[in-house]
């Protein structure tokens, strides 16, 4: 038995990079497919977040035409300290430590990485939903009525 939930999240590259005004656009400055693409290399070289690509039930997609990683699974064990979660988790965390580098990076006028993530537990209250930046479009909750 156990305690399940539904969980979801979405890392999405916008397709264009912020670059400050005064930067001339050149060949040299990076696209957001060239950052996406540098930001999935590093994950899966990362021993915290490389297993979220070992998925084998088609739960973690990676799409690199729209430039995004998405993950949703149904009834799975959320728990903080299973290995799988973790990375998902870290996983989170390496698209916010980008983040804080575009944001700090003069060059750039903000970032183009956004990120949701959505958990409803079997309890009608048990719910966390984090996002960063404008996020909250990427992944979130709906509300319906059922009848049986």
């Amino acid at each position: 038995m156990g305690y399940y939930s539904e969980v979801g999240y979405k890392i999405k590259f916008d397709k264009d990079v912020p670059w400050a005004k005064d930067i001339p656009v050149s060949d040299a400055l990076p696209t957001s497919k060239d950052l996406f693409n540098l930001f999935v290399a590093e994950a899966k070289a990362k021993d915290e977040t490389k297993l979220c690509f070992d998925d084998d039930d088609g739960a973690f997609e990676i799409d690199e035409k729209k430039l995004f990683i998405k993950f949703y699974a149904e009834s799975v064990k959320w728990y903080d300290d299973y290995s799988d979660v973790k990375c998902h988790e870290a996983l989170l965390e390496l698209a916010d430590e980008w983040i804080t580098q575009q944001v700090e990076d003069k060059r750039l006028e903000g970032s183009c990485i956004r990120w949701g993530f959505v958990r409803i537990g079997e309890e009608s209250d048990d719910i966390d939903e984090r996002h960063n930046n404008d996020g909250y479009e990427l992944v979130y909750l709906t509300r319906g009525i059922a009848f049986d």
